[in-house]
């Protein structure tokens, strides 16, 4: 039953039995549709105020942060303060047990403000977990050639075969799945 027949009804008396289910049908949906609207609103409203809850939460948590000498997290903590580790700037950075964590995901949570990184941990006891990758989807590329020979030096072939390691210029033109740019300069200033 549609809007405009039911409330064109003045006595529902003198409706016979089907469409007094209509009408009936017809309020339900009514119903509903309202109750429906209303569910709306409120989600609307909650999905608001969580929102506001999580900004004022990551406010208190930055000016705990911001006041204190030493803050510790995990890189999955310090991937969801991201914002508030920008913010603040650490200056120094220290990963503990980071022979257990990918460097991608320490990489990812620095800010320009860190002058030092300090990774701790025995690479001979545990060992990251990579999966889904084979050598030969990764290359490593450096910008001099003298780094280029100290990683080689660092990447036995019995445990890296299959890795490309070479200096970007050797590389144009060409892509892999990951691809990993060494930055580091050695010299006797500085």
């Amino acid at each position: 039953m549609e809007q405009d027949e039911a409330v064109a009804i003045r006595d529902i008396r003198t409706l016979n039995f089907h469409d007094r289910g209509r009408l009936y049908r017809f309020w339900i949906q009514c119903v509903i549709d309202q109750n429906l609207e209303h569910i709306d609103e409120k989600r609307d409203e909650f999905n608001a105020a969580a929102e506001r809850l999580r900004e004022v939460t990551l406010l208190v948590d930055m000016e705990i942060m911001r006041s204190s000498a030493v803050v510790g997290m995990t890189t999955t903590c310090a991937a969801r303060y991201l914002p508030a580790l920008r913010d603040i700037e650490p200056k120094i950075v220290i990963v503990e047990e980071a022979a257990e964590v990918l460097e991608a995901h320490i990489i990812t949570t620095l800010s320009k403000g860190c002058e030092h990184l300090m990774w701790i941990g025995d690479h001979k006891q545990l060992r990251p977990n990579p999966t889904g990758y084979n050598p030969s989807q990764l290359t490593v590329l450096t910008t001099y050639n003298g780094q280029l020979l100290a990683l080689q030096k660092l990447m036995p072939k019995s445990e890296f075969e299959g890795v490309r390691v070479t200096v970007v210029d050797n590389y144009q033109g060409e892509e892999n799945d990951i691809v990993i740019l060494s930055l580091v300069r050695s010299s006797t200033e500085n």
